[in-house]
């Protein structure tokens, strides 16, 4: 499991009752990766969302953010799969610090 807010230079979030991790299949870096986990507050669901649903927030997107959107008045993070993926493999290989 990885930090997002870690990796983006941020506090790490508390772990609370409503904390959750949400679980990503492998896009590919790697087959010894099936699968990638980052901390969540509250519970992930999927969403079906069509792009009237959506606004692009104010805020910029950080380096492991595809970007930041705006859903029903409440600001959501679409993390960067592939780049968390490969910066785990940096780590287990050596490579970088714990992510």
């Amino acid at each position: 499991m990885i930090s997002l807010e870690l990796l983006n230079g941020e506090p790490a979030a508390e772990l609370r009752a409503t904390s959750r991790v949400a679980v990503f299949n492998n896009t590919g870096v790697s087959h010894d990766l099936p699968f990638i986990a980052i901390s969540t507050d509250g519970i992930p669901k999927l969403s079906q969302v069509g792009s009237d649903d959506l606004a692009i927030s104010e805020r910029p997107a950080q380096p492991f953010e595809t970007m930041r959107v705006i859903l029903d008045g409440e600001e959501l993070v679409i993390p960067d799969v592939t780049s968390l993926e490969q910066v785990y493999l940096n780590w287990r290989s050596g490579n970088s610090s714990p992510p």
